[in-house]
């Protein structure tokens, strides 16, 4: 005879570990798949449905980038036990992912049921949190996926609960959506571009375009905002708008934005070394660059590696992440101010715009959002809001840039009101390097000379399409 109960103990243990979150107690997905076809399979005898609700969102990586993992974890944990006490009768809770959670429920008669389920679940989620002496409070998303309608397997179930999951958080936090038909091809193309653009970097399909930043006064060429696009040999060339959200959920965009920072700043240092050494880069930071924390780190090694100044590269920030994450944010930006870089409030106008944080932010100027610019100057209420834009940013002592510029009576309409810098089709749309290259023999020799006039830069017709 063989005493056996320390295997024992240890298979059990190991079962335990495999099929139950350790922080949280919940099953994970090696429990929901065989439990969530078991389901399935009851429902068709009996002719139920049976829904599948993704829930997730980013509020508690922020947590983590701002409190620290404990903080995060315990945040993680509050909300598992709010989402699984709020679960009634034979539903499932079950921990999917670091972020993510997934609700099973095995017996109902409509999809209403389901909307139901769900927005109890975001709401219980949204109530805020006690985490040593600070309140949280997180938004989440859900995706709501219901059988047979939107799939007759597990797998396939929760894939679409994902996919759906996905375009929730594109709307923004506390929101649901169902799945439908479109999403399914749409949610099948963002897989592939996630996968693909997992190493598009290697493979040298992303590829930076410039367009040119024009002096207002003088005409003078003096920089470039860089814009990234990806040239995929199935996909083509896939839009900026398709795929920079895929990266921003991905993290992706963390890795892509390192390297757009150091190609430009590689860049814009060779123009300096070849035609004036005034000339600026701007890179726009997504969100999630920001909230990640690195950026600094970032900035540091692109400036280092390039030999291209502080002062020489310039930052877009987007309104939205200011006021949603004011605190972190604001230190984030201090230190790259710090550095010495510049930093602009990326489309003013479109998101809460608000004087304060232009006075509590270490900001240099601010760009007008093109939708204003667009309908300069014949329509009455963008004359007064820009104006006032442009008069409200010089008495804060920030210099304003003008997007989105296509015809010569808006250029000339922003210059007269003091705007500083412009940018649009009237004076080149986004080029490739070699291409903008030649600019600069139409701006002068050196860049240093006024001439970078529509007329040398290419007309508004010429870049309409």
């Amino acid at each position: 005879m063989t005493d056996v109960s320390e295997r024992k103990n240890a298979e059990a243990r190991l079962q335990q570990q495999t099929n139950y979150d350790h922080l949280t107690g919940l099953p994970t997905n090696h429990l929901a798949l065989p439990w969530l076809e078991e389901a399935l399979t009851r429902a068709g005898r009996i002719h139920h449905k049976v829904a599948v609700i993704a829930i997730g969102g980013e509020e508690i990586e922020r947590v983590a980038t701002t409190l620290g993992r404990a903080a995060r974890d315990a945040a993680l944990l509050e909300v598992a036990r709010r989402l699984d006490d709020s679960l009634e009768g034979d539903a499932w809770m079950f921990r999917s992912s670091t972020y993510e959670f997934l609700a099973v429920l095995p017996d109902i008669a409509t999809s209403t049921q389901a909307e139901q389920v769900a927005l109890a679940l975001l709401q219980t989620a949204h109530e805020s949190i006690k985490i040593e002496d600070r309140t949280v409070v997180v938004s989440l998303n859900a995706g709501i996926t219901v059988a047979p309608t939107d799939g007759d397997s597990a797998p396939t179930m929760v894939r679409n609960a994902h996919a759906v999951l996905l375009k929730a958080r594109e709307i923004g936090g506390n929101t649901h959506r169902f799945f439908s038909p479109a999403l399914r091809a749409d949610g099948a193309q963002r897989l592939a571009m996630r996968a693909s653009l997992r190493d598009a970097v290697e493979r040298e399909e992303l590829g930076l375009r410039y367009q040119p930043l024009i002096d207002a006064s003088s005409g003078e060429l003096i920089g470039a905002e860089v814009l990234l696009r990806w040239d995929h040999p199935e996909f083509g060339t896939v839009r900026h708008d398709q795929f920079i959200p895929i990266a921003e959920e991905s993290g992706l965009i963390v890795p892509i934005g390192e390297w757009v920072l150091r190609a430009a700043c590689r860049q814009a240092r060779a123009w300096q070394e070849s035609h004036s050494e005034r000339f600026r880069i701007s890179v726009n930071v997504s969100p999630r660059q920001i909230r990640n924390g690195e950026i600094v780190s970032a900035v540091r090694d692109a400036l280092m590696q390039s030999g291209l100044s502080a002062g020489s590269l310039e930052l877009e920030i987007t309104e939205g992440l200011i006021v949603d994450h004011a605190s972190e944010t604001r230190e984030i930006l201090e230190r790259l101010h710090e550095i010495g870089c510049r930093l602009t409030v990326d489309d003013f106008g479109t998101g809460y715009s608000s004087l304060s944080y232009l006075q509590r932010f270490p900001f240099d100027a601010l760009k007008i959002d093109q939708s204003f610019v667009r309908s300069l100057p014949d329509k009455p209420a963008d004359v007064t809001l820009v104006t006032a834009i442009i008069a409200m940013a010089r008495g804060l002592g920030l210099k304003v840039t003008g997007e989105g510029v296509e015809t010569q009576q808006q250029m000339n309409f922003l210059r007269a009101h003091g705007c500083h810098v412009v940018q649009g089709y009237l004076f080149g749309k986004p080029l490739t390097a070699e291409d903008f290259e030649a600019l600069f023999s139409a701006s002068g020799p050196d860049g240093d000379k006024p001439g970078a006039t529509p007329d040398t830069l290419g007309g508004a017709t010429d870049f309409k399409h």
